[in-house]
């Protein structure tokens, strides 16, 4: 458990970290991972949380028949189920007003599905007027949560990215994202966080050799040789680029892919993240000009 809980913990520190900024999540209750371990939450409205082992009808053995998976139920007073998911681990991060305002209670859970750097769920679940799952992400990097009393702020970076056009996951762009939760609405904000994405630019730009650079833009057929010979400055382009992007500024995003990509391969490149963000985490968001 205590393994389990250190690793959960470097997770999220170092989303935190590569986004440039650290957030202090307070812990959830103990939760379950891989089908061990247990909690039960009363909250004061008399809505009840279990995580708990997967029952058998859960489908979630393993080949040796061993149950494998968590479950986690929200009744309601009544004794109504009002919410219930499975994952291989789940975890109650935040309980609150998390949307601000004069909302009651409502829960952030986390779900893993266990696999390869992949994936982690978030269930955004109420227990007043709201009642149940009201909002949600899935993402394959973690995400950190912060309360403020105007509600959750949510950082992560967009997993959509990840082995981008054929990169290793370690080597593969990190572009931040920085949300709101407000009332029962996700809010991209990361237009309103142009210092910190200045931040990632400027660090990405010291990892640029001009000389290499002028190198990889001459080379007259992009593919898995020269992705492989210039591997060292494609992530900080990328980083770049996509900082740009993710920050409103869209000319200067494209600019800096004109100025250090083969001519050949811009169209191509462009189309390809223009294509991987319009279906990355920010695409499932609500759009903040529609807040009321």
């Amino acid at each position: 458990m205590w393994r389990k809980l250190i690793l959960h913990a470097a997770i999220l520190l170092s989303v935190c970290l590569m986004n440039g900024r650290l957030f202090a999540q307070l812990p959830g209750p103990p939760d379950c991972s891989s089908g061990t371990g247990s909690t039960v939450r009363t909250f004061r409205n008399g809505f009840v949380l279990r995580i708990e082992k997967a029952a058998a009808s859960d489908d979630m053995k393993d080949a040796d028949g061993k149950i494998w998976g968590c479950v986690v139920t929200v009744n309601n007073p009544a004794a109504k189920v009002v919410f219930r998911q499975k994952a291989h681990s789940i975890a109650l991060l935040q309980v609150g007003n998390l949307g601000g305002g004069e909302s009651d209670i409502s829960l952030l859970l986390e779900g893993v599905s266990g696999g390869a750097h992949c994936c982690w769920r978030y269930w955004f679940v109420g227990t007043d007027k709201n009642l149940g799952e009201f909002a949600g992400l899935e993402n394959q990097l973690a995400i950190a949560a912060t309360l403020t009393s105007a509600g959750l702020n949510l950082d992560t970076n967009d997993g959509g990215f990840d082995y981008f056009d054929g990169l290793c996951h370690a080597c593969s762009p990190r572009v931040p994202v920085y949300m709101v939760l407000r009332g029962t609405r996700l809010i991209n904000v990361s237009e309103q966080s142009v210092p910190q994405y200045d931040k990632l630019i400027a660090e990405s730009r010291k990892l640029l050799d001009s000389a290499k650079v002028a190198s990889f833009r001459r080379v007259a057929k992009y593919d898995d040789a020269a992705s492989s010979d210039f591997g060292d400055i494609i992530p900080p382009i990328l980083n770049i680029t996509l900082a740009y992007l993710y920050s409103g500024r869209e000319a200067e995003a494209w600019k800096t892919l004109d100025q250090m990509w083969p001519p050949s391969d811009v169209d191509r490149i462009k189309k390809r993240i223009a294509e991987t963000k319009a279906n990355g985490i920010t695409s499932t968001l609500h759009d903040p000009k529609k807040m009321h």
